[in-house]
């Protein structure tokens, strides 16, 4: 096509490569200009090829056979008249025959006509969109276009220009990006000058639009072999009409859900897809005629495939709802289901699962859809029961046994599976035992019951489950449509989602019926293609070559033809009662043995043979009728009929009402007869757009591209034919109107004479071109072209749009912002009116309000632009808002009791206090101000404002004063639960509370008095860390300390082990050693002095005499206070502490005491003596000492001073002492009476 444009284009002088341009279209396709011609190509010219290119596209291309791909592109090298000699793109040189048949190598092995059809080198490698718009449309070029668009994940392509027939090839992979919410609204919004990719969208998209607009209800017709991805592309029509349209009862919603309910139980792994439709479907949407939404949908079901219930070839499975149910524990559980494997009806073959599919989260899905489309619990368990009644049915066997007269009947080998099967149907072991081994003839009035033997049982049975699968499924629905019911309008879109023709090695009864189907629908779309194409053609007076076709119609008449066409025949053969198949063929062998579509085997009836053919459009099929009226009668006896009727289960009537008399059986092929004629009816009442499905590959593997088997499909489908009229015709079709308005412009700077004719304006505007469009058709309302004249247009146009729409679109830019600027100045200058006056919000709403009215369609242009101010407007109306808010809140609050409403009252005085710094009007501030002084003068109010400084203070008299008052009020608060804490804090805990206060507010007293008062309580709670003073670190080895005498020699001394066992207990005799390890006397006169000390108080004590007891006590507390270390100090108080230990003698106890006490006032030892020193004496000291008196000494040592005492004041000190041991210590904060000592025991 591009060589014969580049043919056509009027040059006006040779070539020269410096004129030629590269452009790109709108849409960003390249094109070439040249300026010193005027030449327009799609095509790179010569001129501007590489030399490897200009090689390659020099000479002769056609179209040679292929071993895999069918068809590959060679350069003809020599032309030997019959044999031609070529050399492949893969460089490959080989011979071929002309016009002849060839089966070699070449062709993979098989028979294959060779045309030698010619190829643009060039467009081999820009696979068009459109087969149409191929410059040939050969089976090699079509076949080569899909096989790259399906290579680059294009799989989508355009049969013709009125955009009605999409090829749809299955990637066998997900491509989610063709996909989604985004994508949606891309196709439903198209962007006016950009074309998009062939979509499955597209053919939603236009049939929704010509529903809402043309007023014509619409068809999509979505046909295809298993596997080639129908069940997708409806589910993908139903989403984007779902989307776009909506609905006021989500009906829309309701379609997409009853998609897993239906595939369940009518989808299957075949040989050929893992999830085949094994029953057709007509998807009906009901839409308003004003408003375009979605009001009503119901679906019809055709041909559901019942025989595989009870039997799958290897490799394949039963319907996928026995798996799922036999998978899921919930529903597993509930009907007492095993394993799938575990059933006869699912193990015909040995595949239990399915590639891609989750058996259990299937179920889930069919749970809810049955859940939202309206199932009852009760309808649920119907279905489920139903459903595993069915699969345990397949459980049961029959063995023969001997009856009377010879007859041989059946019994059941075991009641297990019997009963469980009862169970589910609700109705009783014995009659279903009865029918299952036993069938009722009547005849003239009477009736016999005969047995069934051991084959004949089995056959009822399998039966009884296939009628019982296929009345459930039409039950499911007619559930189903219950659920989508709504207004019904006279507008609808009906989607098709039929299965495909089939040929297989064996073709039954089934496949009769499919390719009838099959047969039909390629009627309608002939009909639709090539009928109302040439109509156009006539009505429009275009001179026309007509297309030969394949018509169906005499296949048609043969197989449903009254009164004797096939499937007539086999109805009136199941109505004799002596009919059989063999009878059957010999009479459609006589009525049709010279039809031209109808054959059979000469030596049919020698080798008892039940085959006959049928010429279909697609091809001859083989049938054969064994089986044929078994197939076609409705096998479920009439007992068995009865029975079901009789089930407990009350939805069981909807599937088998009771009957005033004999069932009448009606022959499936009735029925389909019946359902097919009305759906075909209802199309011809609809506009149709179709979706042709293409497998790329039997295995169904990605990227994957098998060319015979894409070839063969698309012959099946009818898309060579359809392409063949739509490029031999005028696919490109516009009225005068709109094609002047589109091309005019081709033409820059010509004035159009003819402005008033339409037609005599398109004739000038192609007359004023420098080009030949001598093949275009002018009709009587309509342009008519080809594609070669489309792509010149479609350049011309965007050469003069290169040139126009710059120019427009910067004026038309300047002027719109120079507007749109005007309006958002005017918007900000009402909006900053309004900020100015700061506390008006009603003013403010007017100006934010009024900004898109200024604005106005501007909008559209500028999505993001705004008045400089409005973000600032919106934010201080927000905060005005706020108090506007609070204002309302405040006037009702202020009336009240402010006891009443505290919390209230508090909450917003809080957040008014919050919101001081945004404008407030006059009254706002006088609220405010008023719910201030309301809370502050509350009883509650006041308590909340004590909270914090005693909360600070921590004076426990007035926390436990607010707790008090708030616990009589009911008032709870944060601080409220702080101060009860604090309260419930255990004493130590809160007195080191009370001691850090103390310290932070430089309290000295308290700090002295909780410091004490700590001290105590760490004791009480430590008391047995510190009970054994004897366990000091600090004590030598008692070994060590008994190998020392008073010279400091390490001589034995007395006694070793006495000196031991006395180490920390009392001693008459003075030691000869300190105690502890860390001090020592590296001098004599040292140790002299320690050793005196230690003689001292055995003087005072009495344990050795003493002229002057009061002097040896001085003598030792001088010795104390002046020890040259923390070490001797802590030494002396355990030597008085080893005197106290164990003293035989009271008066000696009670000095030593005395000693402790003085010492005390003298000099402290270390902290952690001091600690086990208090615990010691607690524990032993004598009965007329009180332990928190005896500590005073420490406190007053401690806190206020040390004191020296001579031997003349040792008497008094030692009766003061004695005289303040019972006085008590008492801490009082000033201002504060008695409130307690929390130093009593």
């Amino acid at each position: 096509m591009l060589a014969r444009l580049s043919k056509r284009l009027k040059k006006t002088g040779p070539a020269d490569v410096k004129g030629w341009q590269e452009k790109q279209t709108i849409d960003g396709q390249p094109y070439y200009f040249n300026d010193d011609t005027m030449e327009l190509s799609w095509e790179k010219p010569f001129e501007l090829l590489s030399k490897a290119e200009q090689e390659d596209g020099q000479g002769s291309w056609v179209w040679v056979p292929h071993p895999t791909n069918i068809w590959q592109a060679a350069k003809i090298i020599k032309d030997n008249g019959e044999t031609v000699q070529v050399k492949t793109e893969g460089g490959k040189k080989v011979s071929v025959l002309r016009e002849q048949v060839m089966c070699d190598q070449l062709t993979g092995g098989r028979a294959q006509l060779v045309p030698l059809w010619d190829l643009n080198y060039s467009s081999l490698r820009r696979p068009e969109e459109d087969l149409v718009m191929l410059d040939s449309h050969n089976e090699a070029m079509l076949i080569n276009t899909l096989r790259l668009r399906y290579e680059s994940d294009d799989l989508y392509t355009w049969v013709g220009a009125a955009r009605t027939v999409l090829i749809s090839v299955n990637p066998y992979k997900n491509v989610s990006s063709l996909y989604g919410s985004e994508q949606i609204d891309l196709h439903a919004n198209r962007p006016p000058n950009k074309p998009l990719p062939p979509h499955v969208y597209d053919i939603a998209d236009g049939s929704y639009r010509d529903l809402v607009y043309a007023k014509q209800n619409q068809s999509i017709l979505i046909s295809g072999e298993s596997g080639a991805g129908k069940t997708v592309c409806t589910k993908q029509c139903l989403e984007f009409l779902a989307n776009v349209a909506g609905s006021d009862a989500d009906v829309e919603e309701k379609v997409i859900l009853a998609n897993p309910l239906l595939e369940a139980f009518g989808n299957a792994q075949t040989l050929r897809n893992n999830n085949s439709s094994r029953f057709g479907k007509y998807i009906n949407i009901h839409f308003d005629g004003a408003t375009g939404v979605i009001t009503a949908a119901s679906i019809t079901n055709y041909l559901l495939e019942k025989s595989r219930v009870v039997y799958q070839q290897e490799g394949e499975r039963n319907y996928h709802v026995f798996y799922q149910m036999c998978t899921h524990p919930a529903t597993r559980a509930k009907l007492g289901l095993d394993d799938a494997s575990s059933y006869t009806y699912l193990t015909r073959s040995s595949v239990m699962l399915a590639k891609d599919i989750d058996d259990k989260d299937a179920h889930d899905e069919v749970l809810e859809a049955m859940s939202v489309l309206n199932f009852s619990e009760d309808d649920q368990d119907f279905v489920l029961n139903l459903t595993a009644g069915v699969l345990t049915l397949g459980n049961i066997e029959f063995a023969a046994i001997d009856l009377e007269n010879g007859v041989t009947g059946s019994k059941i080998v075991d009641s297990t599976p019997l009963q469980a099967v009862a169970s589910y149907l609700k109705v009783s072991v014995e009659t279903l035992e009865h029918v299952l081994c036993h069938r009722s003839i009547s005849v003239r009035g009477k009736t016999d019951t005969i047995p069934l033997d051991p084959a004949a049982a089995r056959k009822a049975c399998d039966s009884l489950a296939m009628g019982i699968y296929a009345r459930l499924f039409i039950y499911l629905v007619e559930h189903i449509n219950l659920s989508l019911e709504g207004d019904e309008t006279n507008r609808t879109i009906g989607i098709l989602d039929i299965y495909g023709f089939e040929v297989f090695e064996q073709n039954s009864f089934e496949q009769l019926l499919i390719n009838f189907t099959n047969e039909a629908l390629q009627q309608q779309f002939n009909h639709t293609t090539f009928t109302e194409e040439e109509k156009v053609y006539e009505s429009e007076g275009i001179d026309f070559q007509h297309v030969e076709y394949k018509d169906s119609q005499v296949v048609l008449d043969l197989i449903q033809g009254r009164p004797h066409g096939i499937l007539l025949m086999i109805d009136d053969e199941i109505r004799i009662p002596e009919g059989s198949e063999a009878a059957f063929m010999n009479k459609i062998e006589t009525m049709y043995k010279r039809h031209p579509k109808f054959q059979t085997d000469k030596h049919r009836r020698l080798e008892n043979s039940l085959s006959f053919e049928i010429a279909h459009y697609a091809g001859v099929v083989k049938y054969n009728a064994d089986g044929f009226m078994e197939k076609n009668t409705d096998t479920l006896f009439q007992d068995a009929y009865d029975m079901l009727a009789s089930s407990e289960f009350e939805a069981i009537s909807e599937l088998f009402p009771e009957l005033d008399g004999r069932r009448q059986l009606v022959s499936l092929s009735t029925q389909f007869r019946r359902s097919l004629n009305s759906l075909m009816e209802t199309l011809d009442e609809t506009n149709s757009r179709y979706i042709r499905c293409i497998k790329p590959n039997d295995e169904q593997l990605a990227n994957q591209f098998q060319a015979g088997r894409v070839i063969e499909q698309l012959r099946y489908s009818g898309v060579f034919e359809a392409v063949e009229i739509r490029s031999r015709g005028f696919p490109f079709r516009l009225s005068y109107a709109v094609f002047a308005c589109r091309y005019s412009c081709i033409n820059m700077g010509h004035r159009y004479k003819n402005k008033d004719d339409e037609e005599d304006l398109v004739r000038e505007i192609l007359s004023t071109s420098k080009q030949d469009f001598s093949d275009v058709r002018f009709g009587r309302t309509l342009v008519l072209y080809r594609a070669p004249e489309y792509k010149l247009l479609e350049l011309m146009r965007n050469l003069a749009l290169e040139t126009i729409i710059p120019k427009q679109q910067a004026a038309q830019r300047g002027h719109l912002a120079r507007e749109f600027r005007r309006r958002c100045l005017a918007a900000q200058r009402e909006i900053q009116d309004a900020l100015d006056v700061g506390n008006d919000i009603d003013m403010l709403d007017a100006a934010i309000a009024n900004v898109e009215p200024t604005i106005g369609t501007f909008r559209t242009l500028f999505p993001n632009g705004q008045p400089a101010n409005l973000k600032e407007a919106i934010a201080h109306r927000a905060n005005l808002a706020k108090w506007k808010a609070l204002e309302a809140r405040l006037e009702g609050l202020v009336t009240q009791d402010p006891n009443k409403v505290y919390y209230e009252l508090a909450k917003a005085v809080d957040e008014g206090k919050s919101l001081m710094h945004i404008p407030q009007t006059p009254r706002q501030r006088e609220l405010i101000e008023e719910a201030i002084q309301l809370r502050e003068n509350s009883d509650l109010g006041k308590i909340d404002a004590a909270c914090e400084e005693v909360i600070a203070n921590l004076y426990r008299e007035e926390l436990e004063d607010l707790s008090a008052r708030s616990k009589r009020l009911g008032h709870r608060t944060p601080q409220i639960d702080e101060i009860n804490r604090l309260l419930r804090l255990p004493e130590i805990e809160y007195v080191q509370l009370e001691l850090e206060v103390a310290k932070k507010q430089h309290d000295r007293k308290r700090e002295i008095h909780r410091e004490i008062r700590y001290e105590e309580l760490f004791l009480e709670a430590n008391e047995g860390d510190f009970a054994n003073i004897g366990g000091l670190e600090s004590f030598k080895d008692p070994e060590e300390f008994a190998k020392f005498s008073v010279t400091g020699m390490a001589k034995l001394f007395g006694n070793k082990q006495k000196r031991m066992e006395t180490m920390f207990t009392w001693t008459k005799a003075a030691p000869a050693t300190p105690l502890t390890a860390a001090v020592e006397f590296p001098e004599k006169p040292l140790l002299k002095d320690f050793v005196n000390a230690l003689k001292a108080i055995r003087r005072f004590a009495g344990d050795a005499k003493s002229p002057e007891p009061d002097a040896d006590a001085a003598s030792f507390l001088a010795y104390l206070k002046n020890a040259s270390s923390p070490e001797l100090v802590d030494e002396l108080y355990l030597q008085l502490v080893k005197q106290c230990n164990e003293n035989p003698t009271p008066e000696s106890t009670l000095a030593y005491y005395d000693l402790i006490g003085l010492s005390l006032e003298c000099r402290l030892p270390s902290e952690d003596l001091r600690r086990y020193l208090l615990v010691f004496v607690k524990a032993t000291m004598p009965d007329t000492f009180h332990y928190k008196n005896f500590t005073s000494a420490i406190r007053n040592t401690q806190y206020d001073r040390a004191t020296s005492i001579s031997a003349g004041q040792v008497a008094a000190e030692r009766e003061k002492f004695h005289s303040t041991v019972n006085s008590r210590y008492s801490y009082k904060r000033p201002g504060v009476e008695d409130a307690g000592d929390d130093d009593e025991e």
